[in-house]
């Protein structure tokens, strides 16, 4: 009866050790998260801070200024040597009809 006893008070011990270490992992993951948001937000702040830095220090004339710099521009993705010539005013178009077959 009394290894019974002490047995049951044993596997009681254990399971309240158990639940007590579970119950400290997930305090301690509930912190872990919360510095991560306290990083987020200030990072975050910091992110503002320099975009409202960005957007004063460039104007519409910095910006026109800066791609003069860059020197002539043209649109990304079109080739002039590839688009098709424009005849002149003064140029007829001429269709040539196929040869006739012998």
């Amino acid at each position: 009866m009394r290894s019974k006893l002490a047995f049951l008070i044993l596997v009681i011990g254990l399971t309240a050790c158990g639940l007590l270490a579970l119950r400290q992992q997930r305090l301690r993951v509930v912190h872990d998260l919360a510095v991560v948001h306290k990083n987020m937000a200030r990072m975050d702040q910091d992110l503002l801070r320099v975009r409202v830095d960005i957007a004063q220090a460039i104007t519409p004339q910095r910006v026109v200024q800066l791609a003069g710099n860059l020197g002539p521009m043209r649109p990304l993705g079109v080739d002039p040597e590839l688009l098709p010539a424009r005849p002149a005013s003064d140029t007829a178009i001429v269709v040539v009809p196929p040869a006739p077959e012998e």
